[in-house]
């Protein structure tokens, strides 16, 4: 690393600045890796500690810590724009989000290697081996915005796939994909071929829902899950049987007013029914829950027992539709039909794409070497997220409109490098730290200011702010009061009434505050799209609609 800085140094006359003292590198490399400041006891300890690996020894025990995944998946989400509510005007929950963001925190703790990272999130359902685990990493494409009362569905469906497509090209591909939807792009090399290829790839894709209302679905193995989808089909039809059985028996204390509606479909009743059946329906339960057909149930429930839950999309079981380019990017206004397809400026040799397992051959097609962009994307955002700037500075966009490579040949070395360490986002970490480049002072020169002002060419440490989530975590663990509990459903922190008056139901939009549950790390808070904790917001936490670092 530190070859490549000073290649571009020498010519220009500048000199590193000298290595920064002790406490400041102990306190910068500790928040890069955890989050969190470093304690007075390991402080003391490596000032003491005069042995020339100490540094070292400190980068190893920072890498093997668990507040590494919570550091890094904060990160991570937000490229994929992760939230826990749908957004737009209801901003409803999403119940079961949450094992997503642990997903993350687990993968990165256990060093799971980039390209596994990769394919578990585009196609984990589509793998062999596919598994609760690579369920939840799909949970990926659906993290975005929903509209629930769309005005046009039709079109809708086109922004929902728009939004997959964007987050994809941008946070795996460095790529503005999402701009030639309408037209071809107007400064990249990117067709609306390659676009609508794109989104065929993604077309089969379905948000479980029932109307309004957006489903989890039970996470396991292919054949847990398949049991589960049986096992519940048969205690549907168990029970509908039943119900009829009961309600035909004579022997419902309903009102027969009620019986009759509840015979009825619900297209079939009048509006007097449909509030009869409303109006009932807990007394109906009730009376069917003393039915034998119960023992039965729970039966079925003990031979295979029910699953835990998660977000995430599920694929068309009738195959992907057929995608057409839409005329000025309308749904309404169907053009050529395309098949599935990579971006062609960078898919010199196309992925084998079939009628299934299409995002499982493009997930394969992004971590090979046929694909020179995934690697230097990952590599640039990990130098970004140390130095607050990447080599290329638009992270999102490698593209012609976005920012040259300040050290080109280093993102490529860095690229290769971390490909042959197998995607070890660990190693490459230590590699970064352990660079003279990363470990220098902050110490100016007016010269050199003038020279270089914004300091691409690295002659000095960059200033750098915290985040909104490491600098509230800072403030728990001065106090003494951080909750170190990791996973599980997010926290509510405390909430100001003000925050809350505009809502539709401010009594109900956010749960009571609970002193030692919000202590938990910042990563742990709910990410509620219509309402971010007003103290992060003041200290800019990410946009949670878009794919942002």
């Amino acid at each position: 690393v530190d070859a490549f800085i000073r290649a571009r140094l020498i010519p220009t006359g500048l000199t590193p600045a000298p290595q920064a003292d002790r406490a400041t590198l102990l306190r910068r490399v500790t928040f890069d890796l955890s989050g969190l400041p470093p304690t007075p006891t390991e402080l003391q300890a490596f000032l003491n500690d005069a042995s020339p690996d100490a540094y070292e020894r400190v980068v190893d025990r920072l890498l093997v810590s668990l507040r590494l995944g919570e550091r890094w998946a904060r990160h991570w989400m937000d490229a994929a724009h992760f939230a826990e509510t749908h957004g737009n005007d209801q901003d409803r929950i999403r119940t079961n989000a949450w094992p997503y963001r642990d997903y993350v925190i687990r993968s990165l703790n256990a060093d799971q290697p980039f390209d596994r990272f990769v394919v578990e999130q585009m196609a984990g359902d589509e793998l062999p081996d596919s598994n609760a685990e690579t369920l939840l990493a799909t949970g990926f494409h659906r993290l975005g915005p929903w509209d629930d009362e769309p005005a046009d569905p039709m079109e809708d469906r086109f922004d929902q796939l728009d939004d997959l497509l964007n987050t994809t090209s941008q946070a795996f591909l460095g790529m503005t994909l999402a701009c030639a939807r309408c037209h071809n792009h107007k400064f990249e090399p990117l067709t609306t071929k390659d676009y609508y290829g794109m989104i065929a790839v993604l077309g089969g894709l379905e948000r479980p829902r029932r109307g309004r209302n957006e489903l989890d679905r039970p996470i396991g193995t292919r054949a847990e899950v398949e049991a589960f989808d049986e096992r519940e089909a048969k205690i549907a039809a168990l029970r509908e049987a039943a119900r009829l059985n009961w309600l035909q028996s004579s022997k419902s204390e309903l009102p027969a007013g009620a019986i009759v509606a509840f015979l009825l479909t619900a297209k079939e009743r009048s509006e007097a029914q449909t509030k009869l059946v409303q109006g009932h329906g807990k007394a109906l339960d009730a009376e069917l829950k003393a039915l034998p057909v119960e023992v039965e149930v729970a039966r079925l429930k003990r031979e295979t027992p029910d699953l835990p839950r998660g977000y995430f999309m599920t694929e068309n079981k009738a195959g992907p539709p057929a995608t057409h380019i839409l005329i000025r990017g309308k749904a309404s206004s169907p053009g050529p039909e395309v098949g599935p397809s990579a971006p062609a400026i960078v898919a010199k040799v196309q992925p084998e794409f079939g009628l299934e397992g299409r995002r499982l051959a493009l997930a394969n097609w992004l971590v090979s070497p046929d694909n020179p962009l995934t690697a230097r994307v990952i590599v640039n955002r990990v130098w970004q997220w140390h130095f607050g700037e990447g080599l290329v500075r638009t992270a999102n966009d490698f593209g012609v409109m976005g920012d040259k490579p300040s050290h080109q040949e280093l993102l490529d070395w860095l690229a290769v490098w971390f490909v042959e360490q197998g995607w070890s986002l660990k190693k490459l970490h230590a590699l970064i730290l352990g660079s003279n480049t990363y470990r220098m002072s902050k110490v100016g020169s007016a010269a050199y200011a003038k020279e270089d002002p914004e300091n691409r060419l690295l002659w000095k440490a960059p200033y750098r702010r915290l985040e909104a989530e490491a600098m509230l975590d800072s403030a728990l663990a001065a106090s003494g009061k951080l909750n170190g509990e990791m996973f599980g459903e997010p926290v509510y922190p405390a909430m100001q009434k003000e925050a809350m008056a505009g809502s539709s139901d401010p009594e109900k939009v956010w749960a009571a505050f609970d002193e030692e549950k919000a202590s938990r790390r910042a990563v742990y808070y709910i990410a509620k799209r219509s309402l971010m904790v007003p103290l992060m917001e003041v200290l800019d936490v990410c946009d949670t609609t878009l794919s942002l670092i």
